[in-house]
């Protein structure tokens, strides 16, 4: 992140669990800071490594490639209308970490 640069960052809410020292908000994930300029997703600050949904050969950040090009707004409405996965679907009274557990350890992810 660089200073004077303008963010978007879809956060969370964290619990105090085992692996969570204290409660508070985090990043979705390391990926999930997204430059932000001019009413656009995708404008300003570089992120090293991606330059946009054509960068990511992988296909491993759809989230980031659905928003890249976007509003903060768009993100808002993608967001609030998702549903959960699932297989996290009986889990999501849980904290974040601790369903992450839950739906590792679950037999559907294993076959």
């Amino acid at each position: 992140m660089n200073v004077g640069e303008t963010y978007v960052v879809p956060i969370t809410h964290l619990s105090q669990t085992d692996v969570v020292s204290a409660a508070g908000w985090a990043p979705l994930s390391t990926d999930a800071i997204l430059p932000y300029s001019d009413g656009t997703i995708g404008q300003g600050a570089t992120v090293v490594g991606y330059t946009g949904p054509e960068s990511d050969t992988s296909g491993e950040t759809t989230a980031k490639d659905d928003a890249w090009g976007g509003s903060a707004t768009d993100l808002v409405s993608t967001m609030s209308a998702a549903s959960p996965d699932p297989l996290a679907a009986g889990y999501m009274a849980l904290p974040p970490d601790q369903r992450f557990r839950h739906v590792m350890s679950s037999n559907a992810t294993t076959g």
